[in-house]
């Protein structure tokens, strides 16, 4: 008597989610992996993705040519970033004014956009997004204020961090004179691996 051994196959499907800088192997190479290396990939992949949704600020992407300005920052007080829309100027500076609030105390910066709108829009969205997540429900203090939303952006476009670092967001439409007088970057040389940011 022969008995045949049955052979079970179970056929699953995943799904890739999207990535500008992570790869997705193509079909071919998704069959050379084998299945267990694939999972462990597409694992390993989702939760890096994950990572980076939960906690730009930690396990955020870095575009190779943010690098390139950060080196240029070394030696040189002003940089002027050129590019397309969506190439990563206002990530680059969103995630660098918060890195530099956050790792020297006292600081002062301003940012600057076209209006108010583009503002609570785009600027103001990008840096609350990159502050860590222990600031983002801080609320208000004598000492600290963070409370933004999005339909507003931050409570009187300003935020203050617990080591007394603030951010203002300002606009080239208002009134020249509201900026006059004002002192901005730090009181000390940066920290190591952040910019004496100003403006």
């Amino acid at each position: 008597m022969v008995f045949a051994k049955r052979l079970t196959v179970v056929i699953v499907s995943i799904t890739w989610t999207p990535h500008p800088i992570l790869e997705i192997p193509s079909e071919e190479d998704q069959i050379n992996m084998g299945a267990e290396r694939l999972l462990e990939y597409w694992n390993h992949r989702e939760a890096a993705i994950e990572r980076e949704r939960n906690d730009p600020f930690r396990y955020g992407t870095e575009l190779d040519h943010w690098k390139i300005a950060d080196e240029q920052l070394k030696d040189y007080g002003e940089l002027l970033i050129l590019g397309g829309n969506r190439s990563g100027k206002s990530e680059y500076c969103a995630k660098r004014v918060v890195e530099t609030l956050v790792a020297n105390p006292g600081t002062n910066i301003w940012c600057f956009t076209t209006s108010s709108q583009n503002s609570i829009a785009h600027q103001q969205a990008a840096i609350y997004r990159y502050l860590p997540n222990e600031y983002k429900k801080l609320g208000h203090s004598r000492v600290h204020s963070v409370r933004f939303s999005i339909k507003n952006g931050f409570t009187n476009s300003a935020f203050v961090l617990p080591n007394r670092s603030t951010c203002t967001f300002r606009n080239f439409s208002q009134d020249v004179s509201t900026v006059e007088g004002g002192e901005c970057g730090l009181i000390q040389d940066p920290a190591k691996n952040t910019h004496s940011i100003g403006v």
